[in-house]
């Protein structure tokens, strides 16, 4: 019956099986060279920006060949295949939306007698905001109606820096480079960080926007929260990769508990993502949660945002966010807090640093602005000897 109600909708001819044959064999042969560069990636390291379409590809190369293999229907089977293929990550991410009614007690209010979380946890949203969002109101609510405890915005350039007095009303505490295009990050937070500041990009060091929280009152454990920008592998593939060294090195310096977040360029086939987690010692999440591209079809086929975080606490839950204007969806993140107090090195104390690993003013290869404590107070920018183009 069922063969029969197709054969009415879908008349394919000779000459329909034969395009199907020619377009069988094309998609073969295409997954076929794109697995084949994933394989010599260790030979050449440019062949690993074909590692995020390795599960499309090997997805293809089978329906491919099970095509081939059918006497009729072979068009109907494989544009059908291919059409599950790029659905399926996309609906790995809708089950994965925060829900818009969800809500839960923010950590920092605790102090004020409100019932604490059965787990103290931070909640981290991350945002590749795109330079090209038009929806410039539409962003804006969504962060304000956010029940984030820190909220870190990548490509948030010049064009967005108004967008911040009327933020403060729920983040009064902020660090920001959204003046310099080429840094364009920013870091908002309800409550207050002992210190705070950026780093411009570099060959070596991606930009990073960064805030030191205390945890504790006695018993201080220490927490810095980094958001970042790593540089298109498409572009420039020896710029990925020394950043990303970089940023690893400067998250082993970094005293205490640590949490990366933001568009890190590379997914879980990448080989710089095995790098990186094992260069920097931090770890993410398992679950795949396809974040780009949302526009201009809101078809997520890859996730390029994470949340990584130290050994010394863990992730309790990521979901996703709404579209809001931008090609990549929000990372909501909740972090445990740090249960054991940090040993604060005595050599920091007093110290004006530039970076969160510390090292003073002197500090050889940084590129810093730094904000003075406690809040969002004035931002000068030291002159960067080499800057990538900023990204788009």
């Amino acid at each position: 019956m069922l063969s029969k109600v197709l054969r009415r909708l879908v008349k394919f001819g000779p000459v329909d099986e034969w395009l199907g044959t020619i377009l069988a064999w094309g998609v073969l042969i295409g997954s076929g060279l794109v697995l084949w560069g994933i394989l010599l990636r260790g030979i050449f390291p440019v062949l690993d920006i074909l590692s995020p379409l390795g599960p499309h590809a090997i997805a293809a190369a089978a329906s491919a060949a099970i095509a081939l293999m059918l006497e009729r229907w072979r068009p109907f089977f494989l544009i059908s295949a291919l059409g599950a293929i790029l659905v399926t990550p996309s609906v790995i991410s809708i089950m994965a939306l925060k829900d818009r009614n969800h809500h839960r007690q923010p950590w920092h209010d605790t102090a004020a007698g409100s019932a604490r979380d059965e787990v103290p946890q931070l909640r981290v949203l991350s945002i590749n905001t795109w330079h090209s969002n038009h929806d410039l109101a539409g962003l804006a609510r969504y962060v304000l109606s956010a029940d984030a405890d820190v909220v870190v915005l990548s490509e948030f350039g010049p064009n967005k820096i108004p967008l911040l007095e009327g933020l403060k009303r729920a983040y009064p505490h902020q660090a920001s480079c959204a003046a310099i295009k080429a840094c364009s990050q920013v870091l908002l937070s309800r409550i207050p960080f002992v210190r705070s500041g950026t780093l411009l990009p570099t060959l070596k060091s991606p930009p990073i926007v960064w805030a030191e929280f205390h945890i504790g009152t006695v018993d201080v454990a220490k927490l810095t929260v980094m958001g970042t920008h790593v540089y298109r592998p498409s572009r420039r593939p020896d710029w990925h990769l020394a950043q990303l060294a970089g940023l690893a090195a400067l998250v082993r310096k970094t005293e205490g508990s640590v949490v990366v977040a933001g568009d890190f360029n590379m997914t879980r086939m990448s080989q710089s993502f095995d790098d990186f987690t094992y260069a920097s010692g931090l770890a993410a999440p398992s679950r795949l949660l396809a974040s780009w591209p949302a526009w201009p079809v809101p078809l997520p086929q890859f996730q390029l945002d994470y949340a990584f975080v130290s050994n010394d606490i863990e992730i309790l839950d990521q979901r996703l966010g709404h579209m809001i204007g931008s090609d990549h969806l929000p990372l909501w993140t909740a972090v445990s807090l740090p249960q054991r107090a940090t040993v604060m090195a005595s050599a920091h104390a007093g110290v004006e640093s530039r970076n969160p690993a510390g090292g003073g003013k002197d500090a050889k290869d940084q590129v810093a602005l730094t904000v003075s404590h406690g809040g969002s107070g004035g931002i000068v920018p030291a002159p960067a000897r080499v800057q990538p183009r900023p990204q788009t």
